[in-house]
């Protein structure tokens, strides 16, 4: 979905104009983007990184039941990583986009998929149950939960102090994008 959107957004004039005027989209690829990751504290970057895609795990898990919230959140957050992407494209900067997306969006991005198929999870299980009862089925898929919530956390703190200490630090980027690995 990323790199279609990324594609996409490259490829379809107008796109790239309705995300900002020429100046804001420019400061983005060559200022903002690379600033973000170093513009606060490591470990209130990390804590800022780590709450919010613990926040996005969460909702993926806690409202997986409706089976339309998961897909949803993870569709969003691909096609902004595609626009991102496109933008930095756009400023001849893609390397600088992979560089400092790499060393803690592999973690990341796997972790955000097992929260969204951990939802759609406990959805099949009320939507599928055979051949279980609907009621086994959504407490023995539903405890399983927590012990996919707890790994998803602990995941999660891991890719946000590599995403904190790691990826602003002057390193090799085969150090860095090798420690995210």
């Amino acid at each position: 979905v990323a790199v279609l959107y990324a594609v996409w957004a490259l490829q379809t004039p107008g796109v790239l104009e309705n995300l900002g005027t020429e100046e804001l989209r420019r400061k983005f690829a060559e200022e903002d983007f690379v600033n973000y990751y170093s513009e606060h504290a490591t470990s209130s970057f990390t804590a800022l990184v780590w709450t919010n895609n613990a926040w996005l795990a969460a909702q993926c898990i806690a409202v997986g039941i409706l089976g339309v919230v998961a897909p949803y959140l993870l569709f969003t957050n691909a096609q902004n990583l595609g626009l991102s992407a496109a933008l930095m494209g756009a400023h001849d900067r893609l390397d600088v986009f992979f560089l400092y997306i790499a060393p803690h969006g592999q973690l990341e991005l796997y972790s955000i998929f097992v929260a969204g198929a951990a939802g759609m999870m406990i959805f099949w299980a009320w939507i599928a149950p055979v051949p279980r009862t609907r009621a086994q089925a959504l407490a023995e898929d539903g405890r399983a939960l927590f012990t996919i919530a707890i790994g998803l956390a602990i995941a999660l703190f891991v890719s946000g102090v590599i995403e904190g200490f790691v990826t602003r630090q002057d390193w090799p980027w085969v150090i860095k994008i090798g420690i995210g690995t």
